[in-house]
């Protein structure tokens, strides 16, 4: 497993929890879930709204990963602020794939993956690599 960048000094990551109810990008969130490596909770969310969603996940998590730094600015949704803390936000149809590609690159594919997915991992992998062509062709 890839660990997670320890060579800056660590500060407590304090988060409010996105929850139903809670501002997105694409409107107030009617279905949050919240995703963990290993038995732990992370600041990393699927969300949806009434019309669209997408993974929200906060910008300190995404860095500490060492994910690609120019990935963000390639993405449909501006960053998102919720309470002083930053979400990077990866649209359903045409980002979320910028994500799984990026997390798959470092090990953590797994993070995205629930028990009530429909589609195996690497069915998702090639649906990614297909979106990312189509959407993303310079990543």
């Amino acid at each position: 497993m890839v660990a997670i960048n320890t060579a800056t000094p660590r500060k407590k990551l304090i988060v409010p929890v996105i929850a139903e109810g809670s501002p997105s990008p694409w409107g107030r969130i009617d279905f949050v879930q919240r995703h963990k490596l290993g038995n732990k909770f992370l600041p990393l969310y699927w969300v949806t709204t009434p019309s669209h969603g997408g993974y929200m996940i906060h910008e300190t998590l995404y860095r500490s990963m060492n994910l690609a730094p120019d990935v963000p600015a390639m993405l449909f949704t501006q960053p998102f602020e919720i309470s002083g803390n930053t979400y990077f936000c990866f649209e359903e149809d045409c980002d979320w794939c910028l994500l799984y590609l990026e997390l798959s690159a470092k090990g953590f594919q797994a993070m995205l993956h629930t028990e009530n997915d429909l589609r195996a991992p690497d069915e998702v992998y090639k649906m990614a690599l297909e979106t990312v062509g189509r959407h993303h062709p310079k990543y």
